[in-house]
C-alpha cells in the first residue's frame, strides 16, 4: 500500500498572473501540481498544465478524475483547490449586469 507522503495542488487559472505565479511557488520537491485554464502556454518541469474551459465543468471533471485514477492509487498527506479561474465582464453596477454573464462569472471563480 503507497504510503501518503505528497501533497496534491490544483490551480485553476494557472495560465498566466496570480494563478502562474501560485502554481509555480507550489513546484517543491513532494508536490503535485495541476494548473488548469483556459490557455495551456509552456509550462515549468513539475507542473502538470491542462488547457480547459472551465465554464463547461463536466468534461473536466471527468479528465480529472481520469488522471486522479492514474495515479495508481497513490495516497496524499494532503490536498487543495485553489480557484483562481475566473471569467471577466463589462465592468458595470451589478442592478445593469446581465444575469447569464454574471452567473458563468459566479460558476467559474
Amino acid at each position: 500500500m503507497p504510503t501518503a507522503c505528497r501533497h496534491l495542488y490544483i490551480v485553476t487559472g494557472a495560465s498566466r498572473g496570480l494563478g502562474r505565479a501560485i502554481a509555480e511557488y507550489l513546484l517543491q520537491p513532494g508536490h503535485v501540481v495541476l494548473g488548469i485554464s483556459r490557455g495551456a502556454p509552456p509550462a515549468p518541469p513539475g507542473l502538470e498544465q491542462w488547457a480547459c474551459d472551465l465554464g463547461e465543468p463536466l468534461p473536466v471533471a471527468a479528465r480529472l478524475q481520469a488522471w486522479l485514477e492514474g495515479l495508481d492509487g497513490e495516497q496524499f498527506a494532503g490536498a487543495a483547490l485553489i480557484n483562481n479561474a475566473a471569467l471577466l465582464v463589462d465592468p458595470r453596477p451589478l442592478r445593469e449586469a446581465d444575469a447569464v454573464a454574471l452567473s458563468a462569472s459566479v460558476r467559474v471563480g
